[in-house]
């Protein structure tokens, strides 16, 4: 009997932890591709869980990272800091708020913002400042 107990917590455990939630930790890989863990907020989130899933919202944040990781002068310098995604409620169109940092043409780290856009969990646009 404790045995299956053991097994059963386990169980329990793991899956309270695999769920997706308004405010959190994911884990992104930076410019050598060493995962750090970033945070997280989902705006309109009890839209979002009606319409997606963890692996959804995983898929937009790795895609998001992409993103931002592509557009730095030395992409091996990228750190992931921060991201927000912004849920239209009702309409499927969503805009990530990505903070990072990467270091420019003179190595000096710079804190930038990448504005992501999708619709649903398919990408469409971006925008850096």
């Amino acid at each position: 009997m404790g045995k299956n107990l053991f097994i059963a917590i386990i169980i329990f455990i793991s899956s309270c932890s695999s769920q997706l939630k308004e405010k959190g930790e994911v884990i992104l890989p930076n410019g050598e591709g060493k995962p750090m863990k970033v945070k997280y907020q989902i705006y309109d989130f009890p839209e979002f869980v009606k319409k997606y899933t963890l692996e959804d919202f995983e898929g937009m944040a790795n895609k998001s990272a992409a993103i931002a990781k592509s557009i730095c002068k030395n992409e091996l310098t990228f750190e992931p800091i921060e991201f927000i995604l912004y849920s239209a409620g009702s309409n499927d169109t969503m805009t990530v708020n990505f903070d990072m940092t990467a270091k420019n043409g003179y190595g000096v780290p710079q804190k930038q913002k990448v504005y992501v856009d999708f619709v649903g969990t398919r990408y469409i646009d971006f925008f850096a400042n």
